[in-house]
Order: C-alpha cells, then sequence, then structure tokens
C-alpha cells in the first residue's frame, strides 16, 4: 500500500504547538493551530513576532547561543530547554 505523505500535514495538525522560523531573523514565518491554542495569540500576532519575544528577557542570550554556527552543524540539532512565555 502506497501513502502520499505531506509534510505540512505533520506540521499544521499536530497536537505539539509548532513554529517555523527565519533562522538569521528568528521572525515566525508560520505557526501551527496548536501553539495559537496553546499561547493565545493569534495567527497574525505570531507572524509579527520573533522567537526572542516568546522567551522571558533573562533567557535571550541563551537562545542566541544556541543558534550559534548553525550552518555549520549537521543532523538533528538539540538547542536545549527553553522557557516559554505566553
Amino acid at each position: 500500500m502506497s501513502v502520499d505523505f505531506d509534510y505540512s500535514t505533520l506540521f499544521y495538525l499536530s497536537p505539539l504547538p509548532n513554529w517555523i522560523y527565519e533562522i538569521d531573523t528568528f521572525q515566525i514565518l508560520d505557526v501551527n493551530q496548536a501553539a495559537i491554542l496553546h499561547y493565545g495569540y493569534s495567527r497574525e500576532e505570531f507572524l509579527n513576532m520573533t522567537i526572542r519575544d516568546l522567551r522571558p528577557k533573562e533567557d535571550i542570550p541563551k537562545v542566541m547561543d544556541a543558534h550559534r554556527d548553525i550552518e555549520n552543524k549537521e543532523g538533528n540539532i538539540y538547542f536545549g530547554i527553553f522557557t516559554h512565555q505566553k
């Protein structure tokens, strides 16, 4: 049995909050419904935010460090555990 698979389905229908962001600017480019429901921001609000806006001020340096030299990393990248704010 062959099943056509669309990866966007994994993103949009995931029960876990997810977003896609621009690696250079941290600008949120897309967000799924689970994130909208969990965080309480509208889609439009998310698209006007960066991932830094979802972190406490004291965690911003940690976010920046996690992305340092990212262009030289391969495979699965572990960014660490971060506090998110609603």
